[in-house]
C-alpha cells in the first residue's frame, strides 16, 4: 500500500502538511526576487493564476492537490514569478505545492530566486523535504542535508520519500531501507552522512 502511495505522491509531500491557516499569501517582496526575470503571463493567463492561487488553500484531496501542481507546471515559464511568491507563503500547503510545480519546471534559473526565500527550521518537516527536493531537482545541492535527516524521521512516509529522492538523484542508497530497524537505519544513514562530509566542500555543493 505505502509503495502504491509513494509512486501517486512524490510530487506533493504535501498530503503530510495539513495547515491551511488563512494568512494572507506573500506578494512576493519578502523573497527580493528579480522583478521581470521571467515571461509574463497574458492578462488572461495571469487572471487563471491568481484565481488558481485563491483556490490552493481549499483543495483537499491529493488528487486535487495534483492536478493543481500539474496546471501551473503546465503554464510554464509565465507561472514561476507568481509561484515564487507562493513558494514564501506562510500555508504550508500552498508552499509545497509551489515548491512541487517549480520543481517540475526542472529551470535552473529559478535556483537564484529559491535561495532569496527565507527558511525556517520551524516549518513542518514534510515542507522542509519538499523544498530541499525542489533545490536538488533544478540543481541546487546545497540542501541535501535536509533529506539525509529526513532518513532519520519518526514518520515511515516521509522517510521513504526522502530516500526514493536521494536514490533517484544521486544513484546511492548505501544499503538503507526505510522499513529497517532503528539500529540498522542509524548505519545507514551514518554512510549517507559520511558520503555528504566528504562533497560538501564541492562546488556542485555551494
Amino acid at each position: 500500500m505505502l509503495k502504491t502511495l509513494l509512486s501517486s505522491s512524490l510530487l506533493l509531500f504535501v498530503f503530510s502538511c495539513a495547515s491551511t491557516s488563512a494568512s494572507a499569501p506573500t506578494d512576493g517582496q519578502e523573497t527580493g526576487m528579480v522583478q521581470g526575470r521571467y515571461l509574463q503571463p497574458s492578462p488572461q493567463l495571469a487572471s487563471d493564476l491568481q484565481m488558481n492561487a485563491e483556490r490552493m488553500p481549499w483543495l483537499q484531496t491529493a488528487t486535487e492537490q495534483q492536478e493543481m501542481i500539474e496546471w501551473f507546471s503546465h503554464a510554464g515559464e509565465a507561472a514561476f514569478t507568481k509561484l515564487l511568491e507562493l513558494a514564501a507563503d506562510s500555508r504550508p500547503k500552498v508552499a509545497n505545492m509551489a515548491f512541487a510545480a517549480l520543481a517540475a519546471s526542472r529551470d535552473q534559473r529559478l535556483v537564484e530566486d529559491l535561495r532569496l526565500i527565507p527558511w525556517s527550521d520551524d516549518l513542518p518537516k514534510p515542507l522542509q523535504y519538499s523544498r530541499a527536493r525542489a533545490h536538488l531537482k533544478l540543481g541546487d545541492w546545497t540542501h541535501i542535508d535536509r533529506l539525509i535527516a529526513g532518513l532519520e524521521d519518526d514518520v515511515a512516509y516521509n522517510r521513504a520519500l526522502c530516500a526514493r529522492i536521494l536514490k533517484a538523484t544521486t544513484k546511492n542508497n548505501f544499503g538503507y531501507d526505510y522499513r529497517m530497524g532503528e539500529m540498522d537505519r542509524a548505519q545507514a544513514v551514518e554512510r549517507w552522512k559520511e558520503w555528504y562530509e566528504e562533497r560538501a566542500a564541492d562546488a556542485i555543493l555551494n
